[in-house]
């Protein structure tokens, strides 16, 4: 199990065989974990105009051919690219594009990356490699989130 964007390396994967889903729902609410990349168009003291239109015309284009970085497996965030049928006629992405709509933001901390990585990367990979189990993991990861927080 892994995120989207280990679809394009999969494919390319000789002999593997796998399938593309969405998380399935828990609880009482249909969410799924995600992030994005941004494109930043820093404010300067000596603005440009014609610059700053250049760049936005740009950042435009590149969401408008969100399909080049679909290859990847990345969701585009124009919801126009996915009715595109180069982004259509691409495998799997079909399959879980949908779980865009429900996606939940972690909330703005200094210390997100530090929990993805010291606790949930951490301890999902020593399930996903069969040392311990997921109720094991779920415990100690509560524990080291708790840890992050309290420093």
């Amino acid at each position: 199990m892994t995120g989207v964007w280990t679809t394009g390396t999969w494919e390319s994967t000789k002999g593997l065989e796998f399938g593309a889903m969405p998380i399935p729902k828990f609880y009482d609410q249909e969410a799924t974990w995600g992030d994005s990349h941004t494109i930043v168009l820093p404010l300067t003291k000596d603005e440009d105009s014609a610059k700053r239109k250049a760049a936005m015309i740009f950042a435009d284009w590149i969401a408008d051919n969100g399909q080049v970085w679909a290859k990847a497996g990345h969701i585009p965030s124009k919801p126009s690219v996915l009715e595109k049928q180069e982004f259509k006629d691409l495998p799997y992405r079909s399959d879980y594009s949908e779980v865009a709509s429900v996606v939940k933001f972690s909330k703005h901390s200094t210390k997100n990356a530090q929990i993805r990585d010291e606790a949930a990367f951490k301890f999902l990979n020593e399930v996903w490699m069969n040392k311990m189990t997921p109720a094991d993991a779920m415990n100690n990861m509560e524990t080291a989130i708790q840890k992050i927080l309290s420093e």
